[in-house]
């Protein structure tokens, strides 16, 4: 008869021991301090959204402003789980010392790799979905509908939780203290890759394929926040193209004479006064640097592109597999 518990496939003895290593490290989230803060943070955040409309006045308050509100933070809510859980994901073992005990058992580094990155994904995909329930509940009991995009802006967030996932982790493949993994994922993923995007536009290179880049269609794939978008860039534009709204001219025509008259030594003459405010609007507004009705036509013209979700999906999860295979061949690599 053939023992099958000591001809277990690798594979499957494999998938086995990673199932315990993502156990193990779930508890170890809920234990720590880690879950308490990252708890706490989503409270402050849920309790600043749903306020909101108290704060502006239920009856101004409009749906678009509600769903833009909620899908802007979403980003930040993957980026909140990937530096508080992932990013110390490899390096605690060699912090806290347990790789000396988990390394002389029979148990594959591929089998902690994978069961640390499997809790990760569970738990902050996990707390995304919760926050997407939230915001879901708060739409319909305010306005008694949830926008279309909801569900694509989920499945988006999720492709992003993959990508910081695997930047976080790869930073703790080659860190030595839990608290400097954690700064430096959160500094790589909110300012790093941000300004590296800044300067490969301004050089005038594509940047359709970095994260924070294709992290933008979390919001513009939601028909109701781009529709929001444009109403707000209309309402720029019909500003900029009827300056008198927001521009007082007489103010300011009398605030520039009251300086410039006791430099020349006396008043303006009275003709010169009186013209002041037109001469003052016509050098404004019709100057080259101060068009600003040829600003307001461009804005005009604007509107918010509709995303290609497909491609940025894929691009967000690209990043979290390089980043992996890159965290995994120094994880190979590492010794205690």
């Amino acid at each position: 008869m053939v023992d099958n518990v000591n001809n277990k496939s690798p594979v499957i003895e494999t998938f086995r021991q990673a199932y315990v290593v993502m156990k193990n490290e779930i508890k170890k989230y809920f234990s720590g301090k880690r879950m308490l803060l990252f708890l706490v943070l989503l409270a402050i955040v849920l309790a600043i959204l749903t306020s909101a409309p108290y704060l502006v006045g239920i009856d101004e308050f409009t749906e678009g402003q509600m769903l833009t509100m909620y899908l802007s933070m979403a980003p930040l809510i993957v980026l909140m789980a990937a530096t508080l859980f992932a990013s110390i994901t490899i390096v605690s073992e060699y912090e806290e010392r347990t790789a000396l005990i988990v390394f002389t058992r029979p148990i594959s580094k591929g089998s902690i790799f994978l069961g640390k990155l499997t809790a990760s994904l569970i738990v902050s995909i996990a707390f995304v979905a919760l926050y997407y329930v939230y915001a879901a509940i708060m739409l319909q009991a305010y306005f008694g509908n949830i926008d279309s995009g909801i569900p694509t802006s989920f499945g988006l967030s999720c492709a992003y939780a993959v990508g910081c996932i695997g930047v976080a982790m790869f930073i703790s493949s080659f860190m030595k203290k839990s608290n400097t993994a954690t700064i430096l994922t959160f500094v790589a993923l909110m300012i790093l890759i941000t300004a590296a995007s800044m300067v490969l536009s301004i050089a005038g290179m594509d940047v359709s394929w970095m994260i924070d880049q294709a992290s933008g269609s979390i919001a513009t794939c939601s028909p109701g926040y781009r529709a929001y978008s444009d109403e707000q860039i209309q309402q720029l534009a019909m500003v900029l193209m009827s300056p008198d709204m927001f521009i007082d001219f007489e103010l300011y025509s009398e605030a520039l004479i009251a300086y410039i008259s006791p430099l020349i030594g006396g008043s303006l003459p009275v003709g010169v006064a009186d013209q002041f405010p037109i001469v003052l609007q016509g050098t404004l507004l019709q100057s080259g640097a101060w068009n600003l009705g040829e600003i307001g036509e461009l804005f005009g013209s604007m509107s918010t592109p509709i995303p290609d979700v497909m491609k940025d999906a894929f691009v967000m999860i690209g990043w979290g597999i390089v980043s992996l295979v890159a965290s995994f061949v120094l994880f190979l690599r590492r010794e205690f």
